[in-house]
C-alpha cells in the first residue's frame, strides 16, 4: 500500500511523502483536477519517513539511503511541476533508515542499527560523525 511516511510543510508548500511518490503542493496555486504540484517517484526505493525544514526535505528510505532536496520552497517552481532537485544523497545505514531530522547546517538519522548519525550538510566530502 501506498502509506504515508510523512507531511511538512515549508511555508507555502506542503510535502507529503508515500512510500512510493514523494509530492509536493504549492497552497494557493490550483490546476484542472486539484492543486498544482511537482512529484518524484520513489517506487524503486520506498520512502521510510520525511523531514522538511530551513528550506530543505530530507527522505529516508528502505535501503538506508538519505535524500535531501532543494527547490521544494518555491511555491511557483513547484506549482509548474519543477520543485524536485536533488541537493545530496547520504548513505550509511545498513538497513533501513527510519527517522530523520534537520537542524540548521545539520541533519540526524536513526535506523535498526539504534545508530545516532550527524550529518554535516552542505560539505560537499559528506563528512559524518557518529554519536
Amino acid at each position: 500500500s501506498d502509506l504515508c511516511a510523512g507531511l511538512s510543510c515549508l511555508g507555502d508548500v506542503i510535502v507529503v511523502g508515500g512510500r512510493h511518490m514523494l509530492r509536493a503542493y504549492a497552497v494557493g496555486k490550483k490546476k484542472k483536477g486539484g492543486l498544482a504540484h511537482s512529484q518524484s517517484d520513489q517506487s524503486k526505493n520506498p520512502l521510510q519517513c520525511i523531514a522538511c525544514a530551513n528550506r530543505l526535505c530530507a527522505t529516508a528510505h528502505r535501503d538506508g539511503l538519505i535524500k535531501v532536496w532543494r527547490g521544494l520552497d518555491d511555491v511557483e517552481r513547484v506549482g509548474q511541476g519543477h520543485g524536485f532537485h536533488t541537493y545530496s544523497q547520504h548513505h550509511w545505514h545498513a538497513s533501513a533508515c527510519s527517522s530523520v531530522c534537520l537542524l540548521p547546517e545539520t541533519m540526524l538519522s536513526g535506523g535498526r542499527e539504534a545508530t545516532l548519525v550527524v550529518w554535516r550538510l552542505g560539505r560537499e566530502d559528506g563528512e559524518r560523525r557518529r554519536d
